[in-house]
């Protein structure tokens, strides 16, 4: 019974560590948020509908990992996906590059909604280090009332 109750408070609390919690990991200023727009090919805010990652190591054992998620958008304020709700979005994490910099977890905030700043032609890429803006908790009201932006 003992190791059944210790196997569940193992699974609870490692549960509990990969769970991302709501909030901001990525919390900018306006001018940053214009700035990401201004520099992006396509930019909206859609729910998450699909995730997937691999892991690999370079020649000399550095970790890459290469994230890919699918949104719905709800809204485009920039760019025309050719269909806005499959948007496919890639980013790359490489621990030589990006070690101490920001978490290797492609879209670590749990949230319902994003507002995604993406470039390329599809599939997009995202930030590395900046992109995970859950519309509800990171993007500040007068950015989101100022959509779309004049650049």
């Amino acid at each position: 019974m003992y190791r059944t109750v210790f196997a569940f408070l193992v699974l609870a609390l490692a549960a509990a560590v990969a769970t991302p919690r709501r909030g901001c990991s990525t919390p900018l200023s306006v001018e940053e948020f214009e700035d990401l727009y201004c520099n992006s090919t396509l930019v909206f805010k859609g729910r998450r509908t699909y995730s997937s990652s691999a892991v690999s190591r370079d020649r000399i054992g550095r970790w890459l990992i290469f994230g890919y998620s699918d949104f719905d958008a709800d809204q485009v304020f920039k760019g025309s996906p050719e269909d806005p709700h499959d948007i496919s979005v890639d980013r790359i994490w490489s621990q030589a590059e990006h070690r101490g910099q920001c978490r290797r977890h492609g879209f670590p905030d749990r949230a319902d909604t994003f507002l995604v700043f993406a470039s390329g032609t599809g599939p997009y890429q995202v930030e590395t280090c900046r992109h995970s803006f859950p519309w509800d908790n990171c993007v500040p009201e007068s950015f989101k009332s100022s959509l779309p932006l004049d650049c």
